[in-house]
């Protein structure tokens, strides 16, 4: 089980190689109440090499907004 880090209970994302492995990145959800319906969310990740998996895991309370992905991009930097 993942628990939010955040005050209130906040949604937050976590990106991992495996659902069980380290964190590679972690990031605040907005708070629906005063965000837009949609928004974009940018991490960097960690140099990898080889093929690898990409686990998403997100807490937020249970009641109240939910959270879906519309789209996950990865994107190489120089």
């Amino acid at each position: 089980m993942v628990r939010a880090r955040t005050p209130r209970r906040s949604a937050n994302w976590w990106a991992r190689d495996r659902c069980d492995g380290p964190v590679l990145a972690s990031m605040p959800l907005p708070d629906p109440a005063h965000s837009p319906r949609r928004f974009q969310l940018d991490a960097k990740l960690p140099a990898r090499t080889g093929e690898h998996g990409l686990c998403l895991i997100y807490t937020a309370p249970i009641n109240g907004a939910l959270y879906a992905l519309e789209r996950v991009s990865l994107l190489a930097t120089p």
